[in-house]
């Protein structure tokens, strides 16, 4: 997928943008606070339908104004053009997609698969479980087609075993959803850990020698649905003291190693930052090799705690990928030293305007 042209109206101090966009790589430099990281929250709202800055879009939108609309056109693999437009205010959301209305966000994250690296995105090995759970599963909601499946259905049986916990209900209630808990945790768990596998072998071709012996691991025991079920039911004590259920797949770490030990707590945030860039592009390369599509790469501030050698590393895998990234800094000749920059544009107080690159 490439994203040709794009339009942000009222995105924070977006008023007005229209950007003819390069296939390969695009450069958005200027000072903070200008707009930069604003054009790829507008991308990504288009992708995800929410912000990756904020849960609120009310901060997202222009203040005096009703609501943002992004719209943009694109190629895909088959040259084939594709409209996608997002309209969303506090209070209502509309998108669409060639013309036809998409009524969930998951049906538009597949249409237009963006992968998104912030700040913010070191959380994955920082943050708590939850938030690397949440990452697993958007990752493989676009690449394995039955993981939503066994994902609403999994969750659906929980919500009815938690509130049977909350009822004191009997042991036939809690056997009937206990059985849909275990053949569900067996399903999740098996393709999470195949993927995880691909993702492995995809890091150390991404980094290259950037960065030491790195691995993956799905903090979860290989069982069966007997098993799990035994397990339930042996926890049913201690959940009906929680009031939710304490085990099973919603509640297990993916853990990140370097060397043998935790990335989490070897790595310099430096270091942790190249590492989840590694992280992320390994996943753009396996979406690449499944779903024969490219995905859009969104990257913040590229130039801030990693090395000039580690910025290069990083602009020549995008390039050898044939990856069309959107990157923001606030000096591009940071990363336009040794890489083929194919557009850059100068945003200044919301205003955009597109140069040539260097």
């Amino acid at each position: 997928m490439r994203l040709k042209e794009l339009d942000i109206y009222d995105v924070r101090n977006l008023t007005e943008v229209h950007m003819e966009c390069s296939p390969g790589i695009n450069i958005i430099y200027g000072k903070n606070a200008a707009g930069k990281t604003a054009i790829l929250e507008g991308i990504h709202l288009l992708a995800r339908v929410c912000s990756f800055r904020t849960p609120r879009i009310n901060d997202v939108i222009q203040h005096g104004k009703q609501q943002i609309s992004i719209m943009a056109r694109l190629n895909d693999e088959q040259n084939n053009k594709i409209v996608t437009g997002l309209e969303k205010s506090r209070q209502a959301t509309k998108i669409r997609f060639n013309g036809l209305n998409v009524n969930k966000r998951s049906e538009q994250a597949r249409n237009l698969p963006v992968l998104t690296i912030s700040p913010d995105s070191h959380r994955i090995l920082h943050g708590v479980p939850r938030e690397r759970r949440h990452w697993l599963d958007w990752s493989m909601f676009h690449v394995e087609p039955a993981y939503m499946e066994y994902w609403q259905k999994y969750h659906h049986a929980l919500r009815q075993r938690n509130a049977l916990l909350r009822l004191c209900a009997n042991q036939a209630q809690f056997d009937i959803w206990e059985n849909v808990l275990a053949n569900s945790a067996v399903l999740l768990r098996r393709v999470r850990k195949t993927y995880i596998d691909r993702i492995n072998a995809q890091i150390p071709y991404i980094a290259n020698g950037g960065i030491r012996q790195v691995e993956i691991d799905l903090r979860s025991e290989e069982q069966d649905q007997e098993t799990i079920r035994a397990n339930l039911r042996q926890q049913r004590k201690a959940d009906l003291v929680a009031g939710y259920t304490l085990y099973g797949p919603h509640r297990e770490d993916i853990v990140f190693n370097i060397n043998g030990r935790e990335a989490s707590r070897s790595l310099s945030r430096g270091e942790g930052k190249l590492y989840v860039l590694f992280l992320i592009m390994a996943q753009a390369l396996e979406y690449k090799s499944i779903k024969q599509q490219q995905p859009i790469m969104l990257i913040d501030d590229l130039s801030a705690e990693i090395d000039d050698e580690a910025r290069k590393r990083i602009l020549e895998q995008l390039q050898c990928q044939d990856l069309q990234a959107f990157i923001t800094t606030t000096n591009p000749e940071y990363l336009e030293n040794g890489a083929e920059i194919l557009k850059r544009f100068h945003v200044e107080q919301g205003s955009v305007n597109a140069e040539a690159a260097a």
